[in-house]
């Protein structure tokens, strides 16, 4: 997925406090409320497969300078998470087990299904940016974007903050905000503390499987493939399990905020 790069300035505010940073999703008191309880999670590897299943860029995704391709980072991390939440004891489920094509519809409608209504749905991807590199003393590691960002869904009637509209062939039936941002804002306080990380914010977007889900949903781009170092980087074992880990605190983190909002409510419910 092609996304400009911008400048971020990023900082987390408590639940429910105004959270603004250029370019990115804002969060203020309208947003806060109960959290979706967390009893299993829909892990979905970005893209997969080969032409002739779908184009190219829906197969492969985005390509390091090495060739190591989008899809197989995306299927590693889902693998590894998905170890990682089984061993907490949560129920999990992937949208792709294999070197497959899942159609979008497809991989929303794994996270539609009955059985999974107290879980929540996180789509993992690695990012490309396009920008040309220039001759300078730079190194190109630094000259080209580098980070993770995360996205949810827009508000309803909300504009993206990469541009992109809500396409009309699409049900938006996604009405989780407030556990779509706290589950992203979890996700990321992990990952920001991964060395050598870059925070690029959290975001919005209509991408098809965040809005068609009726579950809380977050995509994360957990890395830029087009910049060398970050690209060698994502392409190693060792930091795909780095990454695993992080998303996996990070749900755990939220599952415990959930249960604190789930207890306060049944206190309140109790005194009434």
């Amino acid at each position: 997925m092609l996304l400009l790069p911008t400048r971020l300035l990023f900082a987390f505010a408590g639940m429910g406090a105004a959270i603004s940073f250029s370019g990115c999703a804002t969060m203020d008191s309208s947003d806060a409320g109960p959290l979706a309880p967390v009893r299993g999670v829909v892990i979905d590897a970005g893209h997969g497969g080969n032409p002739p299943e779908a184009s190219r860029e829906e197969c492969w995704g985005a390509i390091a300078s090495s060739g190591f391709k989008e899809k197989n980072g995306t299927l590693a991390v889902a693998r590894k998470l998905r170890s990682l939440l089984s061993q907490q004891g949560y129920g999990v489920v992937l949208t792709r087990d294999s070197d497959r094509f899942v159609s979008l519809e497809e991989r929303a409608a794994v996270a539609s299904r009955p059985e999974h209504r107290d879980w929540v749905f996180v789509s993992i991807h690695f990012n490309r940016s396009h920008r040309k590199q220039r001759a300078t003393k730079l190194s190109a590691a630094y000259r080209q974007p580098r980070g993770f960002e995360i996205y949810v869904m827009p508000r309803r009637g909300g504009r993206s903050t990469v541009g992109a509209r809500a396409s009309s062939g699409y049900a938006t039936v996604n009405d989780s905000r407030p556990s779509n941002l706290a589950l992203a804002r979890c996700i990321a306080e992990r990952l920001d503390a991964i060395p050598g990380t870059t925070n690029r914010g959290i975001k919005e977007a209509w991408f098809v499987v965040l809005r068609s889900c009726p579950i809380p949903a977050v995509l994360i781009e957990a890395g830029f493939l087009s910049n060398p170092e970050e690209g060698a980087r994502i392409a190693t074992e060792a930091y795909q399990e780095k990454l695993a880990r992080a998303i996996a605190d990070g749900i755990r983190d939220y599952a415990a905020r959930a249960s604190v909002y789930a207890a306060d409510s049944t206190s309140t419910r109790g005194r009434s």
